[in-house]
C-alpha cells in the first residue's frame, strides 16, 4: 500500500511526518506498511554485521596460527641461508686455491706470497677466471678476508705435504663453531675452529681421547 499527501498527492516516505513536496505535516508518521517489502507496521530491518564480525574473529583467530607457522619456518629459512653461505665460502676457497696452483706453475713450483692476504690477492688475482664473484676474496656475510698460512709463503710446493699443508681458511666460524679450510692440493675440509692450530701443524685431537694424532689424509 502506498500513502500519498492529501494536499499535493505526492508519494510519502514511510516513517516521515512531513511531505517533501508541499511541506504539509502530519500528526502521526506514515505507516511502514506503505513501503514494499517492509513488515506490516514495523520499521525496515537493520543491516546485519554478522559477516564483518565473523571476518574479524577469523582474522584474530589466525594470528596464533601464523605465529606458530612463523616459529617453525623462520629457523628453517635461517638454516637454508647459512647453508648457502657455507657453499659460497667453500667455492671461494676452492677457486682461490686453484688460482694459487696456477701461480705455482708459472713460478717454478713455488707457492704465492702468503705472509698477508693482500700480498696473496695481488699475486693470484690475474689467475682468477673472468666473471668470478666480486666477493670471492671475502667470507660471505662476515666482511672478513680469508686467513693465510705464512708458513707456506713462497716455499717450494714439493718441499712440504700439499695434502696436509693448510693454505687458506675462514677467520669467522659458523654458528656450530666450524670453519672451512683449503689445503695446498686444493681440497677443502670442514673442521672445528678450535682444532685449527693442530691442523696447521698436521695434528688434530684423536677421536674419543684428549691426545693428538697426525691429521689424516683421507678424512672426509
Amino acid at each position: 500500500m502506498q500513502y500519498t499527501c492529501t494536499q499535493c498527492n505526492t508519494a510519502l516516505t514511510p516513517g516521515s511526518t512531513r511531505c517533501t513536496n508541499c511541506g504539509m505535516t502530519f500528526a502521526s508518521p506514515v505507516p511502514y506498511d506503505g513501503a514494499p517489502g517492509y513488515a506490516y507496521g514495523q520499521p525496515p530491518p537493520k543491516k546485519s554485521n554478522v559477516g564483518l564480525i565473523v571476518a574479524i574473529c577469523l582474522g584474530v583467530g589466525c594470528l596464533p596460527v601464523i605465529a606458530i607457522v612463523a616459529a617453525i619456518l623462520f629457523p628453517a629459512f635461517a638454516k637454508v641461508r647459512q647453508h648457502a653461505r657455507e657453499i659460497t665460502s667453500q667455492s671461494n676457497l676452492k677457486q682461490l686455491s686453484l688460482a694459487a696452483l696456477r701461480y705455482s706453475q708459472d713460478h717454478e713450483q713455488t707457492y704465492p706470497p702468503l705472509d698477508t692476504f693482500d700480498h696473496f690477492k695481488s699475486a693470484v688475482i690475474k689467475y682468477i677466471p673472468p666473471g668470478s664473484h666480486p666477493d670471492l676474496f671475502t667470507q660471505p656475510n662476515s666482511g672478513l678476508q680469508y686467513a693465510t698460512n705464512p708458513a707456506l709463503s713462497k716455499k717450494p710446493v714439493l718441499a712440504g705435504d700439499p695434502v696436509r699443508d693448510v693454505m687458506l681458511y675462514e677467520q669467522a666460524s659458523n654458528p656450530g663453531g666450524y670453519i672451512y679450510i683449503v689445503f695446498a692440493d686444493g681440497h677443502v675440509k670442514h673442521a672445528p675452529q678450535a682444532d685449527l692450530n693442530l691442523i696447521l701443524t698436521h695434528k688434530r685431537p684423536a677421536q674419543n681421547t684428549g691426545a693428538s694424532s697426525t691429521y689424516p689424509d683421507n678424512e672426509p
